[in-house]
């Protein structure tokens, strides 16, 4: 290719050839990829699957395919290195499990022509019904519209000119969350948009391994690089103190409630991590703490109710179809009462 390309999709990828697969799939299917606007960009991080491999028959057939192999694995300093490599005008940082929904390349191809002069801040975010595209003058409006979802790197992104040497912006890859504190240095040094649309699925994982510690990262480490910029940093106190509640009812509840009724038995917990006993110890004394316990339970007992009727459906659906609709009028009587 000799034009530039409008986006370079930056994927660090580590033992995830299945994955990948499934997400690459989608991408050489769109048309802004099949005509060059788009390059996909893979840093493995010494994988020991066939990702390779498998990387290589896409390379033969898309000359915007280009994939390297670290010497190393070097962990989470991969993601700047990963958009350092890319080529187009905007460089999209992207797990190796997203599945794109049609039409969103075209989308991002037409935010870049459309920002590509002003060169803002761009995020973006995975949810909402139709596109919005919310404009933050600051950090702080910024954080306020964007909350814990700054750790997503899947929603991250770079114009070009900020990744020429970027591969040695490594500041906070040890804490698990580089894009957060690159997040806040751009948004708090340019205007910033937060694109909100529903553009990709996440397959679920045969094993998704959070043994890292859910709670030390996203609590400890996350909030720690927010409230560097607490106060006259950009933030306000108040908006920290939100990210914090709204991590405990919108994040971590999700963990607790998928461990305590085992609806994801792909989850694997590591032994050096107790949710219930770190939320009491960092949130016990808040004034919302008991109205949280409160949605906590109700959240609890929501789960086990769609586990108990799909189970019943499951059993049932192929058998009696009286039984069948019997458990459908229990379920929506159960779900109205709670």
């Amino acid at each position: 290719m000799d034009s530039q390309p409008l986006v370079s999709i930056c994927i660090p990828t580590y033992n995830r050839s299945e994955y990948l697969r499934l997400s690459l799939e989608r991408y050489i299917r769109e048309p802004e990829f099949l005509s060059g606007c788009v390059e996909i960009v893979i840093s493995d991080n010494t994988s020991t699957d066939d990702t390779g491999v498998m990387v290589q028959g896409y390379i033969n057939k898309y000359a915007n395919i280009r994939y390297f192999r670290n010497s190393e694995n070097i962990r989470d300093r991969n993601f700047p290195l990963a958009l350092s490599r890319g080529r187009g005008k905007l460089h999209r940082l992207c797990n190796d499990t997203l599945q794109i929904q049609q039409g969103h390349l075209g989308e991002l191809c037409r935010a870049v022509e459309k920002y590509q002069h002003e060169k803002p801040f761009l995020f973006f975010e995975n949810g909402g019904m139709g596109q919005q595209e919310i404009a933050c003058s600051s950090l702080d409006e910024y954080v306020k519209n964007i909350s814990f979802f700054i750790s997503w790197i899947g929603g991250f992104s770079l114009w070009h000119e900020d990744c020429i040497g970027l591969e040695s912006d490594t500041a906070d890859c040890g804490l698990s969350l580089w894009q957060v504190r690159k997040s806040c240095e751009m948004a708090g040094s340019r205007r910033s948009i937060i694109i909100r649309k529903l553009f990709c699925t996440v397959p679920q994982l045969k094993s998704k391994d959070v043994s890292y510690g859910i709670f030390k990262v996203f609590h400890g480490n996350m909030l720690a690089i927010l409230r560097r910029y607490g106060g006259g940093g950009g933030i306000a106190e108040e908006t920290l103190a939100w990210v914090e509640k709204d991590l405990l009812y919108r994040f971590f509840t999700q963990y607790l409630v998928l461990a305590e009724c085992q609806a994801d038995k792909n989850l694997v917990y590591g032994e050096q991590e107790n949710l219930h006993m770190a939320i009491q110890r960092c949130y016990g004394a808040k004034d919302y703490y008991e109205d949280y316990l409160a949605f906590y339970k109700k959240e609890l007992r929501k789960c086990k109710i769609e586990m108990l009727v799909k189970a019943i459906f499951h059993w049932e659906q192929n058998k009696n179809t009286k039984v069948f609709q019997w458990g459908k009028m229990i379920f929506r009587k159960l779900l109205a009462k709670n």
